[in-house]
């Protein structure tokens, strides 16, 4: 099952899922489901993951990897026959490919996830805005009028590293956030740190957020948060700061409401 839309725009990839069940071997770019199901011995990726911003090199790129596969493993492993005519490895892969992958993958894995990630959230969502006549999704708006009144004078008073720069695996790096509220308070905003290891060019592959705790205010009222960043693997590490409304009562991302240091 060939599978090559341009990375990340695979939408699940629930058609190589199929496939599987039927004993078809998937060779897939890694999005989607693919990125968790892939292993050697189960079918192929094209490429490891990673993420072009020019198109075209990006189809340039894949294509030549796709076409090595190919040439120099999937086509030959298929005609290799044995000498009762069967190709021995191919019916291997099928084997693995569908003991690994079906148990892993079905509409009651899917059922239950949808469940437990959305359904079940919304549920408790709609419940808690519906209680006391709807009082605290009235509370609730203030609460977005009051941030949306007010967002515009937040800003980055200084971003600073605690215990300097050299470090070694397993170790953590401490930073520190000082931002300037005016009008709102600390338990109405989130601060995080993206951070993650740089790539040649400086920017942040494969990041991940770190949520800062807020632990005091200084003589002008700015709030200080700090927090520290787990150092989990070797090489260069890059971080920066953002401010966004409170997650806890900020249902989800909303456009105009993001902060970057």
């Amino acid at each position: 099952w060939l599978n090559t839309p341009r990375r990340p725009l695979e939408a699940s990839g629930t058609s190589g899922m199929k496939v599987a069940f039927n004993g078809a071997l998937n060779l897939s770019i890694l999005d989607g489901w693919w990125c968790e199901g892939f292993k050697a011995n189960l079918g192929w990726a094209i490429g490891k993951g990673e993420y072009y911003k020019d198109s075209e090199l990006q189809d340039e790129i894949e294509s030549k990897a796709l076409y090595e596969i190919l040439e120099e493993e999937l086509i030959p492993m298929f005609y290799e026959k044995s000498t009762h005519g069967v190709s021995r490895r191919w019916v291997r892969y099928m084997k693995e490919s569908m003991k690994a992958l079906c148990p892993q993958f079905s509409t009651n894995r899917m059922t239950f996830e949808y469940l437990q990630k959305f359904y079940l959230k919304s549920a408790d969502d709609y419940k808690k805005l519906a209680e006391n006549s709807f009082g605290y999704a009235k509370e609730l708006a203030a609460w977005k009028d009051h941030i949306k009144n007010n967002w515009s004078s937040v800003n980055f008073v200084e971003v600073s590293s605690i215990n300097g720069q050299g470090h070694v695996v397993d170790d953590s790096h401490k930073v520190s956030v000082k931002v300037q509220l005016t009008n709102l308070q600390p338990d109405d905003i989130t601060v995080e740190l993206f951070y993650g290891m740089l790539n040649e060019k400086r920017e942040i592959i494969d990041g991940e957020a770190l949520m800062l705790k807020c632990e005091s205010k200084d003589e002008n009222g700015a709030a200080i948060f700090s927090g520290e960043i787990p150092l989990k693997a070797s090489g260069r590490f890059g971080y920066t700061a953002r401010v966004l409304p409170s997650r806890e009562k900020m249902l989800s991302y909303e456009k105009g409401y993001l902060l970057w240091e």
